[in-house]
């Protein structure tokens, strides 16, 4: 029998290599890691890229500096023209391949750690293997201990994804200076593995000339750290051009790198040639007490128990009591004694003291998941792991027992760190929490949507927006093998130990949503029965007011009666009249609110009235211009209008058509709304309606480059209620939209989409306009109050009018707060 071995071809090495790296930000991130494992204390990156593309122009002194030795490609794709050297349209020598070439070989990447380098055995058995289980027999590195990063042994293939070809300088403390060199091109020549070949030879150089040769200048900033031994890596002529985005990308990427306040020291530099805004120095930076709301610090021990402590730092327990303004004459002060001395705040870890301080707790998986009816033990499968997580809010509350705060450095940070990024091993997973699709990986939105609640609400449960949260998962590849990273170096494999992994730490996230709302739910409750209180005192002014009215009109009336009953009376003159303020103010904005419906109601009275002549107006509109250039024509034989361009009567037709076309719009899409019909409870197909809302807005929707996508909806979906409640959310929403599109570049775009489960029926809202005012941030409810607007002359009605619509519908209305735009979500149960 004849025994057959495998053979790997260069193809497969490239896929499980280069083709595995997903971008050359990866890339490099592979190449600063591999200086983390080899326990580097700095990292030095510097791009040598004088041109990002094909340069379209040279100057004489670009060419005498780049092109010396290479003066056939300028005679054979410029034309010189003006003192100026011109990219020709198609190259002599067909597309530019030897140009490109030549000018991608202009560009150098190089990569320099002052780790602790290769030896020559480790560079022919483990840096030459592909694969190598290295780093999973020897997970920690030698001096620092750190564990490994890397496992799979493929990273190495980063420098083929950067460069066509690549030399690597080392020094290991234990051996002599090498130099390994490779060719990746062989790659693409080849059919089998054993085919390529790297070169390898002594260096008779110290490794720290090695560095200042190539760092040059920038030594200055790298010689506070040791460089007797370590690996600078050069990557020559470069596979691809950069772009500023990738260089950005780079840069966002090395953003906390490291966990914040880790005490690992691990620096990086990044220089950019001839981009020097792409620069980046890594810093070590924590977050002072004063930024922060909440602390949140968790561990759990992989055997079903989680410990979890807050540090809360955002009520003032110092402050004394609260004042409120009922009108210029009655301010009310209100002692915070009474309100901490509740009932609620005699709790062990719940007394006034505790809401400035740390607090620990101890929870079972059971209480962390909320008593899911799952197998628990397969949540211990994820293995041990912590978290830190800083709750932050970047705009100041109007609750008065909340702290006062500076906003511009709490912007900064939220800015520059937001999200909440994974670290294995104190090195970062990525991309997780950086922008992007990655940003939100718990699905923070999500829970948002399902509970938009504030967290003063008191029966709805606040959820914390990603948006609001600095800080970091810690996992490990001892403790936790089940979270694996993909091959591409883009995530973690996706299987039941990563799930039950985010819902852990939601859980955890859970806990503190309850905490932060327990203060501030009870403050409301108690402002809110202290507001019903000065109402109430006002409402029995009235009535007794009232009383003694209606008793002294009465000429039946005996005057020593009304004299027994004024003598009832004790309240001063001036309390009288805070109370007729009060109540007074209370009538004109309802009057004002009435005054403003009963105008649009006459309007859509008047519209159903004259149904007839106003569709006939509609239709007028659409062709009276038609009809009046056929007349002129006429006039003219059908002669070109040769008189003066002023009174040119087809221009003026032209803008008549313009202005009835929008006009024509607009009339029947109010007639489409206020059909007698219409009124009628009824069952309709949430599809087919959409649709039609989507058919008979676009065309006026167009005048303003505003889209709605396509509708998001199944067919089975069917709602009852009476259509014109339908337009009036719909069409408010929509208004409201196009009001706030306008003051954005781009895209402008609206989304509609409907969905269901078995208790409800959902319809969301959104578009990508400018993002909520922060004054409504805490509740962004406020905006659908009646007069609440942000608009010049706005009613403030408008989406009052859906919330409503959809209330009287035994439904609810809710506002998103999302990242980027403005989103609205109706909920109907079923």
């Amino acid at each position: 029998m004849q025994s057959m071995i495998f053979q790997v071809s260069a193809k497969t090495a490239r896929l499980i290599g280069r083709e595995n790296i997903s971008d050359v930000n990866g890339a490099i991130i592979e190449l600063i890691k591999n200086g983390y494992d080899a326990d580097a204390e700095c990292v030095y990156v510097k791009f040598v890229n004088p041109y990002n593309e094909i340069p379209q122009t040279l100057t004489q002194s670009e060419v005498k500096k780049f092109f010396k030795q290479r003066m056939d490609l300028i005679e054979n794709n410029y034309t010189i023209f003006d003192g100026k050297y011109n990219l020709n349209k198609i190259g002599k020598c067909g597309l530019y391949s030897d140009l490109e070439y030549y000018i991608r070989s202009l560009s150098k990447i190089i990569v320099i750690d002052n780790g602790n380098g290769m030896s020559r055995d480790v560079l022919e058995s483990s840096w030459m293997k592909i694969g190598t289980d290295d780093k999973e027999i020897n997970i920690y590195s030698p001096q620092k201990k750190r564990i490994k990063t890397g496992a799979k042994g493929i990273g190495r293939f980063a420098l083929d994804k950067l460069s066509l070809k690549s030399k690597v300088i080392t020094k290991n403390k234990n051996d002599k200076t090498y130099e390994w060199k490779i060719d990746w091109t062989q790659f693409d020549d080849v059919n089998l593995l054993n085919q390529v070949s790297a070169t390898l030879e002594e260096v008779d150089t110290d490794f720290e000339q090695v560095v200042k040769s190539y760092a040059q200048d920038d030594f200055d900033l790298l010689k506070v750290n040791n460089w007797t031994t370590g690996t600078l890596i050069e990557l020559s002529p470069i596979r691809d051009f950069w772009e500023s985005k990738s260089y950005l990308k780079v840069n966002n990427s090395l953003k906390n790198i490291n966990p914040f306040e880790s005490v690992d020291r691990f620096d990086i530099v990044v220089r950019n040639l001839y981009y020097p805004q792409f620069d980046f120095y890594s810093e070590k930076e924590g977050i002072e007490r004063e930024n922060y709301d909440y602390l949140i610090e968790a561990n759990f021990d992989g055997k079903g128990t989680v410990q979890i402590s807050f540090d809360r730092n955002e009520i003032d327990i110092n402050k004394t009591s609260t004042s409120k303004e009922y009108s210029p004459t009655d301010i009310e002060t209100y002692d915070h004694n009474e309100f901490w001395n509740r009932e609620i705040f005699n709790r062990k870890k719940y007394t006034k003291e505790s809401f400035d301080g740390k607090v620990d707790f101890i929870y079972s998986l059971k209480e962390i998941l909320e008593n899911k009816k799952e197998n628990y033990e397969r949540y211990n499968e994820v293995g041990p792991f912590s978290l830190k997580f800083y709750y932050l809010k970047n705009s100041k509350s109007t609750v008065e027992i909340i702290k006062d705060f500076k906003s511009r450095k709490r912007k900064e940070l939220i800015k520059n760190f937001a999200g909440i990024k994974l670290y294995r091993d104190n090195f970062k997973v990525r991309p997780y929490g950086d922008k992007g699709q990655f940003f939100d990986w718990l699905n923070l939105s999500e829970r948002v949507q399902r509970s938009p609640a504030a967290a003063s609400h008191e029966s709805g449960n606040w959820r914390v927006s990603p948006n609001q949260l600095i800080g970091s998962v810690s996992i490990s590849r001892i403790n936790n093998p089940a979270l694996e990273d993909s091959a591409n170096r883009e995530g973690i494999n996706s299987s039941r130990e990563y799930e039950c992994f985010i819902e852990i730490i939601q859980g955890i996230l859970s806990k503190f949503e309850f905490d932060r709302q327990y203060v501030l739910r009870e403050y409301a409750n108690w402002i809110k029965g202290k507001e019903k209180k000065h109402r109430d005192k006002a409402q029995e002014i009235y009535e007794q007011v009232s009383k003694e009215r209606s008793l002294g009109n009465k000429a039946n009336i005996e005057k020593e009666n009304v004299h027994t009953f004024k003598n009832q009376i004790h309240y001063s003159q001036m309390e009288l009249k805070d109370a007729i303020y009060v109540l007074g103010k209370e009538k004109e904005n309802r009057t004002s609110t009435e005054q403003l419906m009963m105008v649009l109601s006459a309007a859509g009275v008047m519209a159903q009235t004259f149904a007839h002549e106003i569709s006939r107006v509609a239709t007028n509109l659409g062709s009276r211009g038609q009809h009046l250039k056929e007349a002129i024509n006429r006039l003219l034989n059908y002669e070109p209008y040769m008189g003066d361009e002023d009174f040119n009567p087809y221009d003026m037709i032209d803008e008549l058509n313009a202005t009835d076309e929008i006009l024509s719009e607009w009339v029947s899409l109010i007639m489409d709304s206020v059909q007698k019909d219409k009124f009628q409870t009824k069952t309709i197909e949430l599809k087919s309606f959409l649709e039609h809302i989507k058919k008979i807005w676009t065309p006026l929707l167009n005048k303003k480059y505003i889209k709605i996508q396509e509708i998001e909806c199944s067919d089975l979906i069917e709602l009852k209620l009476p259509e014109v409640d339908l337009h009036l959310i719909l069409n408010n929403f929509i208004l409201n939209s196009a009001y706030y599109l306008e003051e954005i570049d781009g895209e402008r775009i609206i989304t509609i989409r409907a969905y269901e489960d078995e208790k409800h029926i959902y319809l969301e809202m959104k578009n990508n306009g400018p993002i909520l005012d922060e004054k409504y941030w805490q509740n962004p409810d406020e905006t659908l109050n009646a007069q609440e607007s942000s608009k010049e002359n706005g009613t403030g009605l408008g989406l009052w009018i859906a919330r409503e619509a959809v209330n009287r519908n035994d439904g609810n209305l809710h506002v998103i707060l999302i990242d980027s735009g403005y989103m609205l979500k109706a909920t109907w149960t079923k």
